[in-house]
């Protein structure tokens, strides 16, 4: 069985609160949509979203620890800043990865075999619980190599390869190695297993000698929207030439076949 985890930022830090929770309610029913019933969710949040899907394969997950700033973090000088200078950002994605962790705590006494987190805005492919499950348990993991990014403005899909290095829902883990922190640690890197998303696959290797196989069809879309946390959308702006060459080479327009596949539906 899988389980799926999905982190929810605080309320404080949302521009939209009303937009994140529609985006939260489109992402569950992608996940919902499974052709194989048998996984689980676990929503991890401060403050709990405000929609109208109830399943009983959800699990809503108050995350009760305190938040940290910066400063409070004890690797953020010697480890963090070098690769994340931004104390706000750095901030957020702790609290995003201690949600996850939390989760993937979860999950696991709850009997999963296989992990993934899914950021709250993400759509994956309702063909995933139906592979992972008929898999053998002691897979290590399968990493979404390929994938879609959604301009949600112009409802065109530009097929991305290596999407995991941009998107934090392109890892699937067998539970087994995925690491049980201690909570009340402060450091950063105790808790970016699944946050370091573009990092994993070299992770597993280091840590554990092993390596995920690429999970074998396009399992996620990555939409972009004007409130997403890394502002990939000011990159693929389209006064951006590389942009419209982009959209003119791999771009292609919704089809039902894709939208049903994904929950592709317009908020």
């Amino acid at each position: 069985m899988i389980g799926f985890v999905v982190p929810i930022k605080p309320r404080r830090f949302s521009t939209n609160w009303e937009k994140d929770n529609r985006l939260l309610e489109r992402t569950l029913g992608a996940i919902l949509n499974q052709t194989d019933p048998n996984f689980k969710i676990f929503i991890l949040y401060t403050d709990k979203p405000q929609i109208n899907i109830h399943h009983s394969s959800i699990n809503y997950i108050l995350f009760d620890f305190p938040f940290l700033e910066t400063k409070e973090i004890l690797d953020f000088e010697s480890k963090v800043k070098r690769w994340m200078p931004d104390p706000v950002y750095v901030s957020k994605m702790f609290d995003k990865g201690r949600k996850i962790m939390l989760g993937c705590k979860y999950a696991k006494e709850a009997g999963c075999n296989f992990i993934m987190s899914i950021d709250s805005d993400d759509l994956i492919s309702n063909k995933l619980a139906a592979f992972v499950n008929k898999q053998a348990t002691d897979s290590v993991g399968w990493v979404l190599k390929n994938g879609y990014m959604h301009l949600e403005s112009l409802n065109v899909l530009i097929k991305k390869t290596d999407i995991f290095k941009v998107n934090g829902s392109t890892n699937i883990i067998n539970a087994k190695y995925v690491p049980n922190p201690n909570f009340n640690s402060r450091y950063y890197y105790d808790f970016n297993f699944f946050e370091g998303h573009g990092y994993l696959p070299l992770r597993m290797q280091e840590m554990y000698h092993k390596k995920q196989d690429e999970l074998p069809f396009i399992g996620v879309v990555y939409t972009i929207h004007s409130d997403n946390a890394s502002h990939i959308n000011k990159i693929l702006s389209l006064k951006n030439i590389k942009t419209l060459a982009k959209i003119i080479l791999h771009g292609k327009l919704m089809n039902k076949r894709i939208a049903k596949e994904f929950n592709l539906v317009k908020l």
